[in-house]
């Protein structure tokens, strides 16, 4: 299974060494029970941490990473990236899926037509955009919205589209 972004530490939150964790996820709910992730800066090895305490704030987690136990241990963990494992997450309801089932399925229409690729997934606060590639690298944004994408097969690795008229035409990015 794969390992998932979390997010990355932003700014460390009171005296006693928690950190504000800034998530790409509208739901930090499915965090909440986490025990451990890993922490890296881009480009460098991970170090697995047990986490004492995980909180939502809003829009951010609240971490408590063991040993780190005041404002100056804290400091040096801004910028890093968590991660954690996706065995650690639960499951989602049928219909749902999480971002990285979903990235890299081939998308094409009820008619068979090959748009390219999911490459990015952008949370717009009501319906999610699907970043779909071509093989000659044009982008479409698709809504991710029940009546547009009708299926999603992840054991085949495509999801089935039908988009409204004009759509596919746009130049959106």
């Amino acid at each position: 299974m794969p390992d998932l972004l979390v997010g990355w530490v932003a700014k460390l939150r009171g005296a006693r060494g928690e950190l504000a964790v800034a998530s790409r996820s509208e739901d930090l709910s499915r965090y909440l029970e986490i025990r451990a992730a890993r922490f890296a800066r881009p480009g460098q090895p991970p170090e697995t941490r047990a986490l004492e305490s995980v909180r939502a704030h809003g829009r951010r987690l609240l971490i408590k990473p063991a040993g780190v136990d005041s404002a100056a241990d804290a400091a040096s963990w801004i910028g890093l990236e968590m991660w954690v494992s996706s065995e650690a997450l639960p499951p989602l309801a049928p219909g749902s899926w999480y971002a990285y089932e979903l990235l890299g399925l081939d998308v094409v229409t009820l008619g068979g037509q090959s748009l390219g690729r999911l490459c990015d997934i952008r949370s717009t606060g009501g319906c999610d955009l699907w970043v779909v590639r071509s093989a000659e690298g044009r982008e479409r944004l698709i809504p991710a919205a029940a009546s547009i994408c009708t299926q999603v097969d992840t054991r085949l690795g495509r999801i089935t589209v039908d988009p409204p008229e004009g759509l596919l035409e746009l130049d959106a990015i």
